[in-house]
């Protein structure tokens, strides 16, 4: 019997209320989207279905009305031009930090523009088992691999405050405005959005 994990969906309002947010900010008819995560669509129905543009990438084939390419999501990342893209929709089940460490290294903002990175990160979780920060956020906040009591809520969603600071700076931009939610069974998820 082959067993495929799935997305928690049980805090599909909450990734979805995200991206609703960050479709308003950057403007239905200005919104480019690239998902990176796109599984078999339930935001995509939901919400991206609104944008101006939308490219969704999955390792998996999804017969439905979506472009997407089906690719591992890094590869992907590596090879296109990913000036067009106004909004990153990276829903991964672990961490999207790699993916983010690649889209900060080529993709810079122009002068005035907006643009909006929406994530699921699931790192807070092997945080909470060993003290660890995915090598990528640590990078981004400007932490190192091992911190004493990083898994403590207050603590934890102040380092993803920060790495969305170094993807912005790294981008060439700033934090125009963020917000991030708790959510999952062991509150170990993390659900952000960020106008940069």
């Amino acid at each position: 019997m082959k067993f495929e994990k799935q997305h928690d969906s049980s805090s599909v309002g909450t990734k979805a209320a995200l991206r609703e947010w960050a479709l308003a900010e950057i403007g239905p008819d200005r919104a480019s989207v690239l998902d990176c995560f796109a599984g078999a669509g339930e935001i995509y129905r939901r919400v991206w279905c609104r944008a101006a543009d939308y490219v969704g990438c999955d390792t998996r084939f999804f017969l439905d009305r979506r472009r997407a390419y089906v690719v591992d999501n890094r590869r992907l990342l590596r090879c296109i031009d990913l000036a067009p893209w106004s909004v990153f929709d990276l829903d991964a089940y672990g961490s999207p930090w790699p993916q983010l460490e690649i889209i900060a290294g080529r993709r810079t903002l122009a002068e005035g523009e907006r643009l909006a990175v929406i994530i699921t990160d699931g790192s807070r979780h092997r945080a909470k088992l060993g003290g660890l920060i995915e090598a990528s956020l640590g990078r981004f906040a400007g932490l190192p691999r091992i911190v004493a009591g990083v898994d403590r809520p207050e603590r934890w969603l102040s380092i993803e405050a920060a790495a969305f600071a170094g993807l912005a700076a790294r981008m060439g931009g700033t934090v125009e405005s963020l917000r991030i939610a708790e959510g999952g069974a062991t509150k170990a998820m993390v659900y952000a959005a960020a106008i940069l």
